[in-house]
């Protein structure tokens, strides 16, 4: 337990951090130019790129390549939750072990990953579930396709290097705002994900607690500072119901408690998602992805006795699945 929770903090917790700080670092250097020899222009921004391509190497780390290598196939590197190798299967996942290959991994398990907007005609004529050009594809609800937040953070990592070059210091605050965002994303999935698993289990598989402290830990700061704004105990919530000593684990309560603070760090419902049962090709009961429109999930229909015919009926694509009513995806920043 204490392992596990040890292993995953210095991944998902200092690491994420040092990350932030770098790119921070980033944008003071770039603000405080005290270069008297070539002038604060596009030649001196030696000190803030360096800064901010640190920063981007400890966000994503040095096992994915040129080509982000993390995928369900390959070599005996293995994070937090995989399940054991059967005997005589060999190696499961060619995963790295920093926050990159999380949010691959994330996207799997919370339906979110981004497969393109356009694929290949078909040919036999398919009736779409949402005629919104961009609820599917880059805006996630795929299970392949690479992570929605790690398209979303090479895109803005690409722009902040560019605004560094040309010394645009001023506009560098918006896009730390987003990387953060974006970052927070998996924190989310992760902590969301170990509650469930936590409340199902009783709290007896004790790698599983190890690793929702440890992401638990990771976000309870996030948390507070939003609860000093509003006045709100998610925090408290939270820590009560992730620490290791607690002797039960509610899932709904920790969902709750997330999603209350959703505005306050600048998250959409449609980035986080909901966790994916693969098996089922659904939604677990219980932990689909939040929303304000019509519920996503409907009860399954009744027999002639009036008994369920099964799961119930939820939608994975479409507008209830991706915008709350209180969202506002033209403005992905909150003001500094």
């Amino acid at each position: 337990m204490r392992k596990a929770a040890a292993v995953t903090g210095s991944a998902f917790m200092a690491t994420w951090m040092y990350a932030i700080r770098e790119f921070e670092d980033g944008v003071d250097d770039c603000q405080t130019c005290e270069d008297i020899v070539r002038g604060c222009n596009d030649n001196s921004a030696d000190a803030s790129i360096n800064a901010w391509d640190e920063g981007v190497a400890f966000a994503i780390g040095s096992l994915e390549g040129t080509q982000g290598n993390s995928r369900k196939v390959g070599t005996n590197r293995r994070l937090e939750g995989d399940e054991p190798e059967l005997p005589g299967t060999g190696p499961l996942y060619e995963y790295g072990v920093g926050f990159y290959a999380l949010a691959e991994r994330r996207c799997i398990d919370f339906k979110t990953c981004a497969a393109p907007l356009v694929t290949p005609p078909s040919p036999v004529p398919v009736t779409p579930v949402s005629t919104h050009p961009l609820r599917c594809g880059l805006f996630g609800s795929k299970l392949t396709g690479g992570s929605q937040v790690n398209h979303g953070l090479l895109t803005v990592h690409m722009q902040g290097n560019l605004r560094l070059r040309r010394s645009e210091c001023a506009t560098m605050r918006p896009i730390v705002d987003e990387i953060i965002q974006l970052m927070t994303v998996p924190l989310i999935q992760s902590t969301m994900l170990f509650a469930y698993k936590r409340e199902t289990e009783g709290n007896t598989v004790y790698e599983d607690v190890g690793h929702g402290v440890a992401f638990a830990a990771a976000m309870l700061p996030l948390l507070h500072d939003c609860d000093i704004a509003s006045g709100a105990k998610t925090a408290e919530t939270l820590f009560e119901n992730m620490k290791l000593g607690a002797i039960s684990t509610s899932f709904s309560e920790v969902k709750s408690a997330l999603e209350a603070n959703y505005d306050c760090l600048g998250i959409l419902c449609s980035s986080v998602g909901g966790i994916w049962d693969a098996a089922a090709g659904q939604y677990f009961r219980g932990a689909y992805p939040c929303g304000n429109y019509p519920p996503m999930c409907k009860d399954a229909l009744l027999d002639a006795n009036g008994n369920s015919t099964g799961a119930p009926i939820c939608l994975t694509c479409g507008p209830a699945a991706y915008y709350s009513v209180r969202e506002a995806p033209s403005n992905p920043h909150p003001k500094p």
